[in-house]
């Protein structure tokens, strides 16, 4: 099976109604939160219905990281998936821990 193919078995439909915050060790060493509200979030972008686990697979296993020059404690993940063609790219917010923001695919 291909590693990008793979689904997170934490991630189901029910992410939304479970009321539940995740949280993710990024390459680095950084934690990062995903709170519930987020994932609603995150599921506004039609792309990401039901792709959770892509979330966590750009954590985990980034291929690029990019500062917001004009945005300070903003950092884009970004990781590139040939089924779909496109990168997905997590934005996150970072303080004491990190908080993911949103999450959708980007053409880069």
């Amino acid at each position: 099976m291909n590693k990008n193919s793979r689904k997170s078995e934490r991630f189901t439909e029910n992410s939304t109604k479970e009321n539940l915050d995740f949280i993710f060790n990024d390459k680095l060493g950084r934690t990062l939160i995903l709170p519930h509200e987020r994932i609603k979030h995150i599921y506004k972008h039609p792309e990401m219905q039901n792709k959770l686990y892509l979330v966590e697979i750009t954590i985990k296993e980034t291929d690029f990281i990019e500062e917001d020059l004009n945005r300070s404690k903003i950092i884009y993940y970004y990781k590139y998936f040939k089924e779909y063609r496109r990168d997905v790219m997590v934005v996150v917010k970072i303080n004491s821990h990190g908080k993911i923001l949103t999450a959708y695919m980007v053409e880069k």
